[in-house]
């Protein structure tokens, strides 16, 4: 009979902590909450699409998928075990790809932690969506603290908003908690200029049906970003995504690497 070993967190948040990463990999992009809803798949494909239209090789890793089918192997040579956890396995196993890429963006799984602290690791910014919703807020918050007990130094988090400070209304339970979230961090939230319903309007354009209880997607054409639409509502999308990737890369000193930084599209 097979034996099952547990392990304790504080240990396996030590080990992720310790892990060397190496100087020359490319920009990293983790877009992480532990709740669900809060547009990071949407974020991250945008962002990816603004990104190679600026001549960048682009790799996205989406870590949400079916866990049942990737969370474990099972070895021909251990027949007596029925499975054992494969997230470090997988990952290191998946991450030489590290060299044939400018940037990677990684859409991180709401549940399961062993993906998330590693990514966390291996990240240079973490990009933390979330409307502005009090339940939505708390996750957020609680998500955060997560992270940062596994964090380098080296990690930017930035918490996204997707409409501007001035414009919400919620209570003040809701504003207080994202104050909280800001003075832990350190920085504000970054933010959509745009109105709310416009922006998930415009994000809507690579997952058809999936905001049309916000606002009816202005565009459906499957496979496409934002950054391949010559339209002028689009335009002013991607200059928000341009925004914020200006920000991370002005906050996580990109310039500074080996790649000599990104130049993004006007």
């Amino acid at each position: 009979m097979a034996e099952v070993v547990g392990i304790e967190l504080s240990d396996f948040e030590s080990d992720i902590r310790h892990e060397g990463s190496s100087s020359a990999s490319p920009f990293v992009i983790a877009v992480m909450n532990f709740k669900g809803g809060v547009a990071k798949t949407t974020l991250c494909l945008h962002l990816a699409g603004v990104l190679a239209k600026s001549g960048k090789s682009v790799l996205v890793l989406d870590f949400v998928g079916q866990l049942h089918e990737l969370l474990a192997e099972r070895p021909p040579e251990l027949p007596a075990i029925t499975s054992f956890r494969a997230s470090d396995t997988c990952f290191r196993k998946s991450w030489p790809v590290r060299t044939e890429f400018d940037c990677i963006l990684i859409d991180c799984n709401t549940s399961d932690y062993a993906y998330c602290a590693s990514v966390v690791h291996q990240a240079d910014v973490l990009i933390v969506p979330t409307p502005q919703a009090y339940m939505e807020l708390e996750a957020t918050y609680l998500a955060i603290e997560a992270f940062q007990r596994v964090a380098p130094q080296k990690l930017v988090i930035l918490p996204v908003l997707v409409m501007e400070r001035k414009r919400i209304r919620g209570s003040s339970d809701t504003r207080k908690l994202i104050d909280d979230i800001e003075q832990k961090l350190g920085c504000p939230f970054a933010s959509s200029r745009i109105s709310y319903k416009q922006f998930f309007s415009y994000l809507g354009v690579s997952i058809p049906g999936w905001n049309e209880k916000i606002a009816k997607p202005k565009y459906t054409v499957s496979g496409k970003t934002i950054a391949d639409i010559d339209d002028l509502h689009c335009k002013a999308a991607v200059a928000e995504f341009n925004g914020l990737l200006a920000e991370v890369f002005e906050l996580s000193k990109c310039g500074d690497r080996t790649h000599n930084g990104f130049h993004l599209i006007q």
